[in-house]
């Protein structure tokens, strides 16, 4: 399978392209629901965003998620991100600009 967006090369599972964070289709990979927030204008972000994942993706290093899309991000949010497995870890330092998370070793 193949991203929409970027055409990169999607694992079996995924719920993210690694690339671009683009959601991978819903009805492919028989996910309940992925969710993202989209704003045409500025977005704020304050308060806690909980982040919580499918059983139907195994997060390995290099993955990321898009939690924001918008032309520009501000905010100061906390974030509440369900525990990874061992050696990995969420990555949020550019979240508030490009709006995408990721997850490092």
């Amino acid at each position: 399978m193949f991203c929409s967006k970027c055409g990169n090369e999607i694992k079996e599972g995924a719920l993210f392209c690694t690339q671009c964070g683009t959601p991978v289709d819903v009805n492919s990979q028989n996910v309940v629901m992925y969710s993202y927030v989209e704003s045409t204008g500025a977005l704020t972000v304050n308060g806690t965003v909980h982040l919580q994942y499918s059983t139907a993706w195994t997060p390995e290093a290099g993955d990321s998620a898009r939690l924001f899309v918008a032309p520009s991000i501000s905010g100061n949010p906390t974030f509440d991100l369900q525990a990874l497995p061992a050696g990995l870890a969420w990555d949020t330092s550019t979240v508030m600009t490009d709006g995408i998370i990721r997850v490092v070793a």
